[in-house]
């Protein structure tokens, strides 16, 4: 993996590790198109969820995705930077659910 060339050495605190681990999951889940990475399809989803579960928050449904309910999912993150990672993960999925319903848009016929 390209981080691991480039870092050899153990995280000196457990933050370091967090912000290791996070730019680990960054590219794993991705597949480079014409320059530029994407994300796989459905892996925000499940890069969501288990923000939550490693922390204990059970998190089952689809309530934790919903726009409204936000805010208060993300209070229950105790650290800063994992409620920073977890909003990341919200942008990207709503930019996917938006390149989705494009692609459904501009497959109907237009009257």
């Amino acid at each position: 993996m390209y981080f691991q060339c480039i870092i050899r050495e153990r995280p000196a605190s457990e933050g370091q590790g967090r912000v290791w681990r996070s730019l680990r999951s960054a590219t794993a889940g991705t597949t480079k198109v014409g320059g530029e990475r994407k994300v796989k399809e459905g892996m925000e989803m499940n890069r969501l969820k288990a923000v939550y579960r490693g922390w204990g928050i059970p998190c089952a449904g689809t309530k934790v995705y919903a726009a409204r309910y936000r805010e208060e999912w993300l209070k229950k993150i105790p650290q800063a930077g994992v409620c920073r990672r977890a909003e990341l993960l919200y942008q990207q999925l709503d930019e996917f659910l938006r390149r989705k319903v494009r692609a459904v848009l501009s497959r109907e016929p237009k009257t």
